[in-house]
């Protein structure tokens, strides 16, 4: 099973960017996105959209993500 989180970003010189946070391990990829939502806080992060994917099948876990994110703050 692999987890994915897709942040949106504005760099420096008000590009809009994408990086996606990727891993097997739930948790691990959790605490990846709260490090860089922190870490980029001046370019208005985002988080545009997270999935979990297993073999063929996909299931958006975006506001699952939001949810578990806003709850440790």
């Amino acid at each position: 099973m692999t987890y994915q989180v897709d942040i949106t970003v504005d760099d420096n010189h008000g590009n809009m960017q994408i990086i996606s946070v990727e891993g097997s391990d739930f948790e691990k990829c959790i605490l990846e996105t709260e490090e860089y939502l922190k870490k980029h806080q001046n370019g208005n992060p985002q988080i545009l959209s997270a999935r979990q994917i297993l073999n063929l099948e996909v299931v958006d876990i975006k506001y699952k993500i939001i949810e578990l994110i806003n709850r440790r703050k």
